[in-house]
């Protein structure tokens, strides 16, 4: 009997330990940026302040954040090294598609977003066109 109740707290403290673990997994996913969060900083006016053409800062977060889940879900090929529609130190061509089609291009247009110091380099670079707007 005594080894029946030695086994089921071993039990109960590795369940414990697999529960423990699978927290501190998910919450190490928490703090890389999300389509969410990204679509957030690049149109919220206390960070990035991407002026939306003609619709609302609400109306463009939902269509970013749509636009980049659907492009997320997507295998595909990494963007070119020189495809500056998704680097912070140079504008994106107007000839280039301001689209992202694949998980590889949304974490490179992510990567951009998020490549800023401050709110006012960010600002100033999203104004000359440096990540691609989404839409």
């Amino acid at each position: 009997m005594r080894g029946r109740t030695h086994s089921a707290t071993l039990t109960s403290r590795g369940a414990f330990t697999v529960a423990g673990l699978v927290a501190l997994a998910l919450g190490a996913t928490a703090c890389t940026p999300t389509c969410q969060s990204t679509c957030s900083r690049y149109y919220s006016v206390e960070e990035c302040d991407a002026k939306p053409a003609g619709i609302g800062e609400a109306d463009a977060l939902k269509a970013c954040t749509q636009v980049c889940e659907a492009a997320i879900v997507q295998p595909g090929p990494a963007p070119a090294v020189n495809d500056t529609r998704f680097s912070g130190t140079a504008p994106a061509p107007p000839t280039k598609s301001p689209q992202i089609t694949n998980e590889l291009e949304a974490a490179a247009w992510m990567d951009c977003v998020w490549s800023f110091e401050t709110r006012e380099e960010c600002n100033e670079s999203l104004d000359k066109q440096y990540c691609v707007q989404l839409f």
